[in-house]
């Protein structure tokens, strides 16, 4: 297993598809320790190298998520893809509260949170009013190819923008195609994580590439 290293702030691309063309969305670190927690956003793009200056083009708003934050992994191996995806920007300026991190919402263990409401708000422990439960994020940690079949449902429009995964969703998904579904879809996704972030880091080694040369030969005396 290899952890991608993060560190707050930093915008990394998932692989996805859409429409049957290969791609990725842009996801930004909120919290890069113990549960790790991670915003993705709605945009869909296919210029594998794309350049840093592109990158905080970007629409990184709370309005423009895909879904609500999750706690993602990001640990890599054979059976989840083994090629780490591109960090494409580092912004050692961020604070947690540029994704208003103190609203974020994610219910505790699906039992807990029947039963007695328990969910974090900010990462503090909190409790629904009696007879209150919502339809918000369940707490379980995505791993690299389950992170991508969920884009994949929002890409495909099986899912809503900012529609919660929980154990609502997941059984009425279940109910309508079954468990074989969600097993081989989730596991559909490994070669194709390595195929396109192996496709950007070619596409980023060649932008690093012209880069040093354009410096190099900024820095170059002029002849005589």
């Amino acid at each position: 297993m290899a952890l991608l290293s993060v560190d707050p702030g930093d915008i990394v691309a998932i692989p996805t598809v859409r429409g049957g063309q290969r791609g990725f969305v842009l996801s930004r670190i909120i919290v890069p320790i113990r549960l790790r927690t991670i915003e993705v956003f709605k945009n869909f793009h296919t210029n594998f190298g794309m350049t840093e200056e592109r990158v905080l083009e970007q629409d990184f708003s709370v309005e423009n998520r895909l879904f609500a934050p999750v706690y993602a992994s990001m640990d890599f191996s054979k059976w989840v893809g083994k090629v780490k995806w591109s960090i494409l920007h580092k912004d050692p300026s961020y604070h947690r509260e540029q994704s208003r991190y103190s609203d974020i919402e994610i219910m505790g263990p699906p039992a807990e949170y029947k039963e007695f409401g328990v969910y974090y708000k900010g990462g503090q422990r909190c409790f629904e009013p009696p007879g209150v439960r919502r339809s918000i994020e369940d707490s379980m940690i995505y791993s690299n190819t389950q992170l991508m079949f969920r884009i994949g449902l929002h890409m495909s429009g099986e899912m809503a923008p900012g529609e919660a995964m929980n154990t609502a969703k997941e059984r009425a998904l279940l109910e309508k195609y079954g468990m074989d579904w969600l097993v081989n879809g989730t596991n559909a996704w490994a070669p194709i994580s390595d195929a396109i972030a192996t496709e950007m880091k070619e596409a980023q080694a060649k932008n690093r590439a012209k880069a040093k040369r354009a410096a190099a030969k900024l820095s170059k005396p002029d002849e005589m």
